[in-house]
């Protein structure tokens, strides 16, 4: 049920979106759930989510409808980059799951030039696989920032900022 509070729009949970249920989620340990929201910064109507170890999902109409965007990359997405000169490029920084199991191409970084229909793996020269959180340089939007480390092995319980030389 959709209510309205002043400026804000109450959307149904992630739950409620009908293949959410059918997403294969990798860490039995991590309830799947919304990690970052970002809107078009041309178009409002425009919304993407990143899912911990679910992908993204992406609406065109306000929340209404959503669309799973999983097209080689990274199921463990944590933050959203619209790129407010070209919104069709989209970066985005994950947690580098699918890479660590050999199923993504990238480690910690990927890029989209079609809208995230399709994703190429960026930044493959840093050693590190986890990345959180990313933003754009406010006055120039094709420089990011963000801050990557490897991930612990064994427990898995965490990773280690290191430099990258």
């Amino acid at each position: 049920m959709k209510t309205e509070a002043k400026s804000w729009t109450r959307l149904d949970a992630i739950w409620d979106i009908p293949f959410i249920a059918t997403i294969p989620y990798p860490v039995a340990t991590v309830e799947p759930h919304v990690r970052d929201v970002t809107v078009d910064p041309t178009d409002s109507n425009v919304l993407y989510a990143s899912l911990q170890v679910g992908f993204i999902v992406k609406s065109t109409d306000r929340g209404k409808t959503w669309m799973l965007l999983n097209d080689k990359l990274d199921c463990d997405v944590h933050t959203i980059v619209v790129d407010r000169t070209n919104p069709r490029r989209v970066i985005v920084s994950t947690g580098g799951h699918d890479f660590r199991q050999g199923k993504a191409p990238g480690r910690s970084l990927y890029v989209s030039e079609d809208a995230g229909a399709t994703w190429t793996p960026v930044g493959m020269n840093f050693t590190q696989e986890y990345s959180v959180p990313m933003t754009a340089d406010p006055r120039d939007p094709k420089k990011l920032y963000s801050a990557l480390a490897t991930v612990s092995r064994g427990n898995g319980s965490g990773a280690t900022a290191a430099p990258n030389r």
